[in-house]
C-alpha cells in the first residue's frame, strides 16, 4: 500500500514540474532533439490533410494547411 503511495505522490509531483517549467524551454529541447527529415515531414502533413511539405531547419512546413 505504501508503494502506491510513494508511486502517486511522485506522479503528482513529475505532473507539477513539467507543467510549471517554461514551455519555451520544453519547446526549445525538443526543436533540438528533433531534426527534420522531409519523408517524415511529408508524410506528417499529408495525414495531417495537407498536400505535402519541406523542412525549414529542424521545423516541419506543411503546404496547404486548412
Amino acid at each position: 500500500m505504501m508503494k502506491l503511495y510513494v508511486f502517486f505522490t511522485i506522479l503528482f509531483v513529475t505532473m507539477i514540474v513539467l507543467t510549471t517549467v517554461d514551455s519555451k524551454v520544453i519547446e526549445k529541447y525538443m526543436e533540438s532533439a528533433y531534426t527534420c527529415t522531409i519523408q517524415d515531414c511529408y508524410t506528417n502533413c499529408w495525414l495531417n490533410g495537407a498536400s505535402g511539405g519541406y523542412c525549414e531547419g529542424s521545423q516541419c512546413i506543411c503546404n496547404n494547411m486548412n
